[in-house]
């Protein structure tokens, strides 16, 4: 066995970083075609709505005619498209934009999971890059330096990743087997897990509401998912899934809620965001065949989520002192979710905290 098995999600995850850096930017860039605030807002709304909400049918169509590698590679062609595009024409930027983010996600993240689902370390370690790249479009893209470094980097990956047999790197060969579940449990746990997601997604987009806007902030918030994603798969694989998604939940409450200093907050949302590799990977077991989709699914999960935090009409699920009922949910949630797929709990964490440290 190969003794490096996140060499293929750490290569992705490389590529994930360079992909939201490059469609973020090109969409704000598009925002200062002398358009006012509110079409700008529109153009950023419509552009998370098609690339999030768009996965699950454009995962179905790649599980159904296509292929992963075939998705992620048309994606990073989009994202080059969206940058060349995004100096003065704003419709294809968004198309290019959404779409080729949406492809290369759902591509590259079924690949990784083809890895097997038995692990959640892979997907963390895919999807945990995002946001720094995310962070990086939204203070680049708001400069006006030049994007053409973007572009070669988007071109580089497409042209590595063309060249790349993701059946020859560690961690791509094998497909898990569907757990043997009744149908309508399958679905329950399927639902349960994806409501989770859906709160997740809601709570940290309202988290920060009320702090005066800061570097801290602009920086923190998405090194504290960075680091919460990449770090969170491990923890569970040692510890069950189970205890580390309902322990950080629970610990990320008075963090979150009670309006803390920043440093606490971001603390919080390290803590909050390490269920994400559990969650996913808790998806991809129950459609292991259908990767893809799976994928797609939560992040069509994340953009509704969102979407009360990011429209007026959504302001009073957001109030601060819904957040701790919010976790709260997501906590059974995610518990009865894990618990109806199978997941075993630990009934001692200590022997595998003990064998992981070598004590």
């Amino acid at each position: 066995m190969s003794k490096t098995p996140l060499l293929m999600p750490m290569v992705l995850g490389g590529a994930h970083a360079i992909v939201d850096a490059s469609t973020v930017t090109a969409i704000f860039r598009s925002t200062h075609l002398g358009l006012g605030p509110e079409a700008a807002w529109g153009i950023v709304l419509g552009y998370d709505v098609v690339a999030f909400g768009s996965q699950a049918l454009l995962g179905w169509l790649t599980d159904r005619f296509a292929s992963p590698h075939l998705a992620t590679l048309s994606g990073l062609a989009l994202t080059a498209l969206s940058l060349v595009y995004c100096s003065g024409q704003l419709v294809p930027t968004l198309v290019c934009a959404s779409i080729g983010n949406a492809l290369f996600h759902l591509g590259a993240g079924a690949d990784v999971l083809r890895g097997g689902t038995e692990r959640c370390a892979p997907a963390g370690v895919f999807v945990a890059p995002g946001a720094i790249g995310l962070a990086f479009g939204l203070y680049y893209g708001a400069a006006r330096g030049p994007t053409w470094p973007l572009l070669l980097l988007a071109l580089s990956a497409f042209v590595g990743l063309s060249r790349c047999r993701f059946n020859d790197l560690p961690g791509g060969v094998a497909i898990a087997k569907a757990p043997l579940l009744p149908a309508r449990t399958a679905q329950l746990a399927m639902g349960l897990i994806l409501v989770s997601i859906m709160i997740r997604s809601l709570v940290g987009m309202s988290a920060a509401r009320g702090y005066p806007r800061s570097e801290l902030l602009l920086f923190g918030i998405p090194g504290a998912a960075f680091l919460g994603k990449s770090l969170g798969g491990f923890v569970a694989d040692r510890l069950g899934w189970v205890e580390t998604s309902v322990i950080t939940l629970l610990v990320s409450i008075p963090l979150i809620a009670s309006a803390p200093p920043v440093l606490a907050l971001l603390l919080g949302l390290f803590f909050f965001q390490m269920t994400m590799p559990v969650t996913l990977t808790a998806v991809a077991r129950l459609l292991p065949h259908r990767l893809a989709t799976a994928f797609g699914f939560t992040c069509l999960a994340l953009i509704l989520g969102a979407l009360p935090a990011m429209l007026p009409i959504g302001g009073p699920l957001c109030e601060r002192w819904l957040l701790s009922i919010w976790i709260l949910a997501s906590t059974l949630c995610v518990f009865f979710g894990l618990r109806l797929l199978g997941v075993e709990r630990r009934r001692n964490l200590l022997p595998a905290f003990s064998s992981q440290w070598g004590l």
